[in-house]
């Protein structure tokens, strides 16, 4: 818990270079104002956003021009936080807001400017960095949801009025995508590659489709459709075609991790396409009869599940609850394979199918399915396929 001002001060300064919101401090008496965060308007804007909403003596969070402001009591000092932008911020949300807070025209554009390049960040954030700023200043652990709930109704129909405004200055805006979307679930759930690539193509020639506004910039825009759509894509039309769970998630997780490493709008859209051709792929493969007995299919089940894990023979056999050898037989005959060769191969074509779709390293595909090196797994992936890893991707892309 901090103690002195020199300690809060210090604090402050090293929040700062974490990220954390432009912050100020006041004191009364004597009179005091110092900010932390390099913006040269931050400490006239923060000086006036604390006259604006007064000197609290309990934590007030307030919106102004579309920004969040906030203002922490600490013995006889005040710390504003702010400004935190609560949504795209607009033309008529900066006059707003340089009307209420006395900025003349070149601290409008200099706070405009820094607000248009902060990041889009989640409520949840700002709310956050309140609360630890609070268990810093006097160890008392709030929820974020608790003390947004309860202490804060007045910001709840604050943000409530600002994004109804949101939403009807955005009416026409048609969200146009559900019909293509069922159409899009239904080839994925029927395993059918042929007439995906056949709607995907129709999708090519038309004119673009209007999404909803999800994000503040083209990016991040790009990023926070595909995550929802891959999340429906799996969960709704590869789960409903028979795709096992954990591999669905799995591989949710795989492609969520691989958005966020899109460094443009054009790879975000290519994994989008990879990522429907993979699940709609895997889902025609598990559609394929396979007759095998009731243990053989617990056995590769578990298997399948736990591939990104370090697994045992023994681990699969335990799962069975047969003996070794009597199951080990078994498992050969109907299969083809020992049980080690088909947990390999069922890495090695797990490892093919995220060269195919997606651009991870060779070597964090590797560590990924637990070969013991990159090497290992180059030289294996050649003796199965007859090409290295590094070739597959190359024409497997040429192919699609």
């Amino acid at each position: 818990m901090i103690t002195s001002l020199s300690e809060l001060e210090d604090t402050l300064s090293y929040l700062q270079a974490t990220g954390f919101p432009p912050t100020a401090l006041f004191a009364p008496s004597p009179a005091m104002t110092k900010t932390f965060g390099h913006y040269p308007f931050l400490s006239h804007l923060a000086a006036n956003a604390f006259a604006y909403l007064g000197s609290p003596s309990e934590p007030c969070i307030s919106e102004i021009g579309g920004c969040l402001f906030a203002i922490l009591p600490f013995r006889e000092y005040h710390l504003a936080l702010g400004p935190f932008p609560n949504r795209a911020i607009e033309e008529e949300n900066m006059t707003d807001l340089a009307e209420r807070l006395a900025l003349d025209e070149k601290e409008k554009r200099a706070v405009s400017d820094f607000l248009h390049s902060t990041p889009h960040l989640s409520l949840n954030w700002f709310l956050s960095s309140i609360g630890l700023l609070r268990f810093l200043l006097t160890g008392e652990k709030e929820s974020v949801v608790s003390y947004f709930s309860a202490t804060q109704p007045k910001l709840e129909r604050q943000i409530g009025e600002s994004y109804s405004a949101q939403i009807l200055k955005e009416e026409n805006i048609i969200h146009a995508t559900y019909g293509l979307e069922q159409r899009l679930l239904h080839y994925v759930e029927e395993g059918d590659i042929e007439g995906l690539k056949a709607l995907i193509n129709e999708i090519a020639r038309s004119s673009p489709i209007p999404e909803g506004k999800v994000a503040g910039d083209f990016l991040r825009q790009s990023k926070n459709i595909f995550i929802a759509f891959v999340a429906i894509i799996g969960k709704i039309g590869a789960i409903n075609g028979g795709l096992e769970i954990e591999e669905t998630y799995r591989l949710i997780d795989i492609y969520t991790q691989e958005c966020e490493k899109a460094q443009n709008v054009d790879a975000v859209n290519k994994l989008r396409y990879s990522a429907l051709l993979d699940f709609t792929n895997r889902v025609k493969n598990k559609r394929q009869p396979q007759n095998y007995s009731p243990s053989v299919s617990q056995a590769i089940h578990y298997i399948k599940s736990h591939l990104n894990e370090p697994l045992q023979v023994e681990d699969v056999i335990a799962e069975t609850g047969q003996s070794r050898s009597a199951f080990m037989a078994k498992f050969k005959k109907e299969t083809g394979f020992t049980l080690w060769q088909f947990v390999v191969e069922s890495r090695l074509q797990e490892a093919k199918t995220l060269l195919s779709y997606t651009d991870m390293p060779l070597v964090e595909i590797a560590s990924f399915f637990y070969f013991s090196s990159q090497s290992h797994f180059q030289n294996l992936f050649k003796k199965r396929f007859g090409e290295t890893p590094l070739q597959c991707r190359n024409n497997t892309r040429k192919i699609n």
